[in-house]
């Protein structure tokens, strides 16, 4: 019996083995098949792959893009090089053509009407007498530059010839770019007068004589709502517009808006001016007639540009803006400056000025342009 035992003991013991053996097998193929959840990763996969193809073409396409904005610009960039060579060039023709002409002596109203250029800029005054951080001059302070890669500050790029021109500050980035008078703004030229002295005067091209008789018949219209859209359009730099919505402006309890639109109204002339209108200005020689119905605006832009600085507290500025004014046109006095001159020299407490106008208007000169000895002392 127990032999029997033993045998089925062993049978049994060997069917078990056996069973083991085929499980380990079967468990073998199972691992070498590979799992759904594995499966599901390949998958993903292969869609990053895709979605990673996708990412790649997009930037691709947004690195043309830029590529392109890139052209565009350094495009309209040379266009307004050529234009601004295109107006250097015509102000050496017309520098040439008038040097030619025959010197006049020295009138006795050119030495005290020099006007000292720095002080025609109100942000300067201000900072002088209210400190560089009060009534908004830290704005004008330059930005901090960038600095390089390698360290340092970047070089600042070279100022434009608007940059170069401007006479009464800062051009402020958000306004729109004055045109040359190539580009269909407005022009200056410089010929001989009828007492043998130089005189300057502005013309105007002939898109902007189409956008003078646009603002004609809006003024016909009497309607501020379409002046400024006007002003907001086409007209974004027609002198005679900003100036006449800058006083509307002043005529509803808005001067900063006001002094803005006149400022601008400034830059369209300056961008205009020829290079010798600067020096010519310093000593007293620029000389500009009203009867030219171009030099008008920049007349009453002048005018109202000093009555604005007065009321900022500005009064030098004013002082130099009308000294100016009656340099262009010191016999005639077409905006009556002589009656305002000494309001704005004793707010600004300059004795020395107001003491040189006052000899200078109650002299024979200020009417008589053939007057050539000083003032009596």
């Amino acid at each position: 019996m127990s032999r029997q035992l033993r045998r089925v003991v062993q049978r049994r013991l060997e069917d078990d083995l056996g069973g083991d053996e085929e499980e380990s097998e079967d468990l073998s193929e199972v691992e070498k098949a590979p799992a759904p959840t594995f499966l599901g990763l390949q998958d993903s996969s292969d869609e990053s792959s895709e979605t990673s193809e996708e990412i790649d073409t997009s930037q691709l396409e947004q690195v043309l893009q830029r590529a392109r904005d890139a052209e565009q610009k350094e495009a309209q960039k040379e266009e307004e090089e050529e234009e601004e060579e295109l107006d250097v060039l015509l102000e050496k023709l017309a520098a040439g053509g008038a040097s030619g002409s025959t010197s006049a002596p020295r009138s006795a109203v050119d030495g005290p009407l020099a006007v000292e250029v720095p002080k025609l800029n109100s942000a300067l005054e201000m900072r002088q007498r209210f400190g560089a951080r009060s009534l908004q001059a830290a704005e004008e302070d330059p930005a901090p530059q960038p600095r390089r890669r390698w360290g340092g500050a970047a070089r600042r790029p070279a100022p434009t010839l608007l940059q170069r021109r401007l006479l009464f500050g800062a051009y402020s980035e958000e306004w729109p770019r004055p045109p040359s008078f190539v580009g269909g703004g407005i022009g200056m030229e410089r010929r001989e007068g009828e007492d043998g002295r130089d005189e300057f005067t502005f013309k105007y091209s002939d898109a902007y004589k189409a956008l003078n008789e646009s603002y004609q018949g809006i003024l016909q219209s009497h309607d501020p709502n379409s002046l400024a859209l006007f002003v907001g359009t086409s007209g974004s730099t027609h002198a005679q517009a900003l100036l006449q919505l800058g006083m509307i402006c002043a005529h509803t309890a808005q001067p900063e808006k006001a002094a803005e639109f006149v400022r601008r109204a400034l830059a369209v002339f300056e961008a205009a001016q020829l290079e010798a209108f600067r020096p010519a200005m310093s000593q007293g020689l620029a000389r500009m007639p009203y009867d030219e119905e171009a030099n008008r605006p920049f007349f009453n832009a002048l005018f109202r540009h000093a009555q604005l600085t007065h009321m900022a507290a500005c009064s030098g500025t004013a002082l130099e803006v009308t000294k100016l004014l009656l340099q262009l046109d010191p016999h005639s006095d077409p905006t009556c400056s002589w009656l305002t001159y000494d309001v704005y020299a004793l707010a600004a407490r300059d004795k020395q000025g107001l003491q040189a106008l006052t000899r200078l208007h109650h002299s024979p000169a200020r009417l008589d342009p053939s007057v050539s000895e000083p003032p009596p002392q």
